[in-house]
């Protein structure tokens, strides 16, 4: 369980809290205290969750994920051997046919898009799925499921993966049922590819104590299919290595991973949480980038030549900044026509004056947004400049008295966050309590996004948090209320990022907001023995383990539209934007996710 240590370490960790660790005891345990005295905004810890139970279910999901690495390597293989299929196979196997030809045709130009009509409603038996035709072989229904991908002896893909999520456990008697997110992906040298997103009903035998699981049966929840047809212009090629070959600071840095400078620099933070920057610095129409380090490592500012390369200016421009530097921004803060940079370092958030020809200057060091996590810009007040705001996060570990968020699904001991307002000349002031942004405003914020959501004609402002509720500012008149709990739109979940769109063309913004999907957190969150004297703290567990949240505008409130529009499955997700790839009018949207893997001989 290495690729999720720390989400699935989260959700124990929430347990044990809420919980108390109290084993099997009837009366609650005291909760937690400030100064000596209850905090009455922090849960009593309680003794309603069978640990027992949940140790059985991740130990059963174990054995199971080692069996469906079986039809991985089945899958990844050119050999495609029958025997690795048949060995995790039960005697009784026999599932439902799978026909790839009733998908229903959703795009059909480039990226052809095809997708399963909603499933039969389930028949009174729910130990055993509806079954019409049978595949009597878990080899059939494997050819079945990936039978859009063409004949296996005929494709030849030059790269094949597959991966498997199991999400969900049930465990009753000698049988279990999982719910198993399936990825398959192939490319071809025709520049071609096909992918392969399904959920799975699989259906277990578990035999004998320390026997292995076998499968039983599978009934297909949701199914996808894409395929690149190689002639679509939405194409996107590495060219990272292209690019920095001509320097050789850039390769040695950039060639090597996370793991490999840690052990070579005192780093205040490797896990990332390091942005970057995009605009134009020398004013030639063409994108420059700045890039965020870990402390100890040089900011790069890659400034973008005539021919498409990059060169590195980061000495030259005096913004080779060591300091651990989270995010940044260019953006024009004097208005006289050149870009500006904002440059948030682990004591101050600096503020560069654009001299002309990459040549920067130090205009200012603000101490009230240091090492603030993401900065955003937009003129609030309509005064004709921009205004700046910087989610501060946990500044030196939150303001609240424990050294962690807290509680772990609704905290509010983070650090502060700043609406900085501009004179029209580039100096900043910090105004965040006198319009009203003091309000819930030490929630752990990763990220913020402006948008007129009322079309009032001012900007709003949402700002995405870590460990809970996030936040609406509605802008009157240039002050702020906090009114995400009327628009239905605290998404209560791990926020990392916000962007906005009219994503359906009916002329009211729509939200998407990029969470942590958490396969370990819906395994535990939906056992009956998991908080089960607290049916409210329970769902809300569950909602933080769903996934990205899309909210549609709307007159009264947002709706959600997460599950429907098939865009919650963002897995561990960080960054996400609307940006239409396609040239056709509407907006796709791109999530960056992942985190580091580590094997441990502790882990879980």
């Amino acid at each position: 369980m290495g690729s999720a240590w720390w989400i699935g370490a989260g959700f124990l960790l929430a347990c044990l809290v809420w919980s108390g660790c109290s084993g099997n005891k009837s009366e609650p345990e005291p909760g937690p205290t400030v100064d000596g005295q209850p905090d009455a905004n922090l849960p009593a810890a309680t003794s309603d969750t069978n640990f027992d139970q949940l140790a059985n279910v991740e130990s059963f999901e174990q054995a199971a994920s080692a069996q469906l690495k079986k039809i991985t390597e089945w899958i990844e293989s050119s050999r495609q051997d029958p025997s690795l299929l048949k060995s995790i196979s039960a005697a009784d196997y026999r599932s439902a046919e799978f026909d790839s030809g009733q998908l229903v045709t959703l795009r059909d130009a480039g990226f052809s898009v095809q997708k399963m009509n909603p499933p039969p409603d389930a028949s009174d038996d729910s130990s055993q799925p509806a079954l019409t035709a049978y595949a009597s072989s878990l080899e059939t229904t494997w050819r079945q499921l990936l039978s859009p991908m063409g004949d296996p002896a005929e494709r030849k893909p030059i790269e094949q993966r597959a991966k498997f999520k199991v999400t969900q456990v049930q465990l009753e008697g000698n049988s279990a049922q999982t719910i198993v997110i399936v990825s398959v992906f192939a490319k071809f040298d025709n520049d071609t590819s096909t992918e392969v997103n399904c959920t799975l009903d699989v259906q277990w035998n578990q035999g004998a104590e320390g026997a292995k699981p076998l499968i039983r049966a599978i009934a297909v929840n949701d199914y996808e299919t894409a395929r690149f047809d190689g002639t679509s212009g939405v194409t996107f090629t590495d060219r990272t290595r292209d690019l920095i070959n001509d320097n050789p600071d850039l390769v040695e840095q950039f060639s090597h991973g996370t793991e490999y400078w840690t052990s070579r620099l005192m780093l205040g933070d490797y896990a990332g949480h390091f942005g970057l920057a995009v605009g134009d610095i020398n004013g030639d129409q063409r994108d420059d980038i700045y890039i965020c380090q870990p402390a100890g490592l040089p900011n790069r500012l890659l400034v973008q030549q005539e021919d498409g390369r990059i060169e590195d200016q980061s000495s030259e421009a005096n913004l080779d900044i060591l300091d651990q530097t989270r995010s940044a921004l260019f953006v024009d803060l004097d208005n006289d026509g050149d870009q500006d940079l904002l440059v948030a370092a682990a004591s101050f958030l600096l503020v560069f004056e654009n001299e002309g020809k990459t040549q920067l200057k130090l205009r200012d060091k603000l101490f009230e947004a240091r090492s603030a996590y993401s900065l955003s810009a937009a003129d609030f007040d309509n005064d004709g400049d921009v205004d700046i705001y910087a989610c501060g996060y946990s500044a030196l570990f939150g303001a609240g008295p424990f050294p962690f968020a807290y509680p772990f699904h609704d905290a509010n001991n983070g650090g502060r966050n700043v609406l900085y307002e501009n004179d029209g000349q580039g100096n900043l002031r910090d105004i965040t309590d006198s319009v009203g942004l003091d309000q819930n405003n030490s929630r752990f914020s990763m990220a913020a996004a402006w948008e007129d959501f009322d079309l009032d004609g001012d900007l709003d402002l949402y700002v995405a948090n870590d460990f809970g509720r996030n936040s609406l500012y509605q802008n009157q008149d240039g002050q702020f209320q906090n009114v995400a709990e009327q628009q239905d739109v605290e998404d209560q979940s791990f926020g990392m990022s916000v962007d906005w769109s009219d994503v359906n063309h009916d002329g009211r913004p729509d939200l998407y907001v990029s969470n942590m999907f958490s396969s370990a957190g819906n395994r535990v969150s939906f056992q009956s023995g998991y908080m089960s004297r607290q049916p409210e703290l329970q769902s809300r567990v569950q909602y933080m383990a769903r996934g990205n949240s899309l909210f549609l505008g709307a007159p009264e409130a947002f709706t959600d539209a997460s599950i429907e529009s098939n865009v919650w499955m963002g897995r561990w997700a960080w960054g996400s934007k609307f940006v239409d790839l396609d040239n056709d009018s509407w907006d796709d949207v791109v999530v960056a996710n992942g985190y580091l893997t580590r094997q441990a001989s502790k882990d879980l």
